[in-house]
């Protein structure tokens, strides 16, 4: 049986990892909006309520189950100083990388040694999100070295981001989910 004050630990360290992503998160979107990245601004809010909401979930889990309360411990986590959209995405995708590994981490941690399959799953989730963000951030950065390269049309770079429906708009159907309209 797993002793209860690892995986009191481990709780309080899962919280302080998703407390750390928040805030990445806030100040990415802050610095996309100065480089007026499309969509990126619902996004960010989307993404930072969606790491609230799984470290609010393992906060309750550990009063329920511990009878312990548990905080954030206060983190600065700071987006990298950047003055263009490629260098942004570049470094969001490195933190993005991060996040996926240290959330998949924690989910094994708590399925073993620790038995706590279920405080496990909305990390999985989370983490399975990220990679999908890091597959379209790729996407997004080979385009903008081809444009380089090769002089692709910059308005072909950007046919997804200002269509009809766009990444906005998925953005606003993900923040809509949880309870963000506006």
């Amino acid at each position: 049986m797993p002793d209860e004050k690892a995986c009191i630990q481990h709780i309080q360290n899962s919280v302080d990892l998703l407390y750390r992503f928040e805030e990445f998160e806030n100040t990415a979107f802050v610095k996309a909006l100065s480089l007026g990245i499309q969509g990126k601004k619902r996004e960010g809010r989307a993404a930072g309520t969606k790491d609230e909401n799984i470290r609010k979930y393992l906060q309750s889990e550990a009063f329920d189950l511990f009878e312990v309360e548990i905080y954030p411990k206060d983190v600065h986590a700071p987006f990298p100083a950047v003055s263009s959209v490629e260098t942004f995405l570049s470094e969001y995708r490195g933190g993005l990388w991060e996040m996926y590994w240290k959330l998949s981490e924690a989910g094994n941690v708590f399925v073993a040694p620790l038995c706590l399959k279920d405080l496990a799953c909305p990390l999985y989730e989370r983490a399975s999100c990220i990679k999908k963000a890091i597959v379209d951030l790729n996407r997004k950065i080979k385009r903008y070295k081809d444009m380089k390269e090769q002089g692709t049309a910059l308005h072909d770079l950007y046919i997804y981001e200002t269509s009809d429906y766009n990444n906005h708009d998925e953005a606003e159907k993900a923040e809509a989910k949880i309870g963000y309209s506006y």
